[in-house]
């Protein structure tokens, strides 16, 4: 019988401050393990991300990946086998389940008692980076292109309101995994408002687990940073140019979008439309340019 007693799933919303959280975890597995906490992984081992992409059918694009085929059994083998009486695992893909997957990745624990942490942002932040992290992932619509589909109800059966929605429609999110895990074991987190310390979000997403967050001594700068206005323009653009000709791993390995930019002819950004072409011409003059989540009203 495995002495796991209870199992908390992070399962995101994407774009709030995971990557940070993940950065932590992934750094601290020995304090963590000190604190009766596995979190499964690491050098060699389990790739959370892939066990999850297993779980919900996700494979990179144009690209076979033999990494992933198997590996949320292989996680939930290694939780199992754990003998430290918590275990923790952080994905936001996990935000993405179906009921089925949802029910599925509950039972993959055995008799191990499943709660669910959802870290939440408000949309008014989410938005641009939202629209940036899809730009950065081969997509080209312009942000108005974005901005508008969202607002429009007649617009969610495809994307990028689809795919937004998937991963930023909270209610619905919690409801899937309230078909899995009972509603007193779901959790949410709050993301500080901007400016806060990094460490508050630690803070409040340790309370959940019962983690002690003064012994998280390997601290991370949250580096997840924005490209800024004018880097996504380029890559919109470049991205237009190569006309998905780069598979997954080709496209994100390291240099990947920068080497593909010497294939295509030169990119220019003066005039370009958009948030990303006014911080341009504005930026040349000295200015500001306009916030570009203003005239969202009724998202």
């Amino acid at each position: 019988m495995s002495a796991v007693r209870r199992v908390y799933l992070h399962i995101g919303l994407h774009k709030t401050g995971t990557t940070f959280l993940q950065s932590v975890l992934r750094a601290n597995r020995p304090q963590l393990a000190e604190q009766q906490v596995c979190f499964p992984g690491g050098e060699r081992g389990i790739v959370q991300s892939f066990a999850v992409w297993d779980l919900v059918g996700r494979r990179p694009r144009g690209a076979r990946d033999d990494r992933i085929a198997g590996q949320w059994d292989a996680l939930c083998a290694e939780v199992s086998a754990s003998e430290l009486p918590t275990a923790l695992v952080s994905a936001e893909y996990l935000s993405t389940v179906t009921v089925a997957q949802a029910r599925r990745a509950a039972r993959g624990f055995g008799d191990a008692e499943v709660h669910v942490i959802v870290t939440a942002r408000d949309l008014g932040r989410v938005l641009l980076s939202a629209w940036q992290e899809s730009v950065k992932n081969d997509r080209t619509w312009t942000w108005d292109d974005f901005a508008e589909a969202l607002r429009d109800p007649g617009a969610r059966a495809r994307n990028p309101a689809r795919g937004f929605w998937q991963r930023q429609n909270l209610p619905a999110v919690l409801e899937t995994w309230r078909s899995a895990v009972p509603a007193e074991r779901i959790h949410v987190v709050v993301v500080p408002a901007a400016g806060a310390a990094p460490d508050m979000l630690v803070a409040r997403f340790a309370g959940v687990v019962g983690i002690d967050p003064r012994r998280l001594d390997q601290q991370m700068a949250w580096t997840n940073e924005s490209l800024g206005a004018a880097g996504v323009e380029v890559i919109r653009r470049l991205n237009e140019r190569l006309e998905h000709r780069l598979n997954q791993r080709q496209y994100t390995q390291p240099g990947g979008q920068a080497s593909a930019g010497a294939a295509v002819a030169p990119v220019r950004t003066t005039g370009a439309a958009g948030p990303a072409g006014r911080a341009c011409r504005l930026g040349a003059r000295g200015g500001r340019a306009d916030h570009p989540t203003r005239g969202l009203g009724g998202l």
